[in-house]
């Protein structure tokens, strides 16, 4: 489901953006010309256009956030206590108790 999300995501965004090339070098406001910007920015990897490969990217990219949240540091590898999940390594990052 959320690879169906990323995937159609991916799609509109890289549809937009290739047809907000046509408007490069034309004088525009200030703010329009930041908002062109911005979605230029959007895409850090463009999606391809073939919708299989968009597709395998969408899933890759689902499951390494999924992989992420599911990550976990042990102060002492033998010591199940002293394991931080995600949330709890971004409180000590903070300086904020776990």
């Amino acid at each position: 489901m959320a690879a169906d999300a990323q995937d159609q995501l991916a799609a509109a965004t890289t549809e937009l953006i290739e047809k907000a090339k046509r408007y490069e070098g034309v004088k525009m406001p200030p703010e329009l010309a930041r908002q062109f910007l911005l979605l230029k920015l959007q895409n850090i990897a463009p999606a391809p256009k073939d919708p299989k490969l968009r597709r395998e990217m969408s899933e890759t990219a689902t499951w390494l956030d999924g992989a992420y949240g599911k990550g976990r540091y042990c102060r002492k590898p033998d010591d199940k206590e002293s394991c931080l999940d995600i949330t709890a390594i971004r409180l000590c990052a903070r300086g904020l108790p776990a």
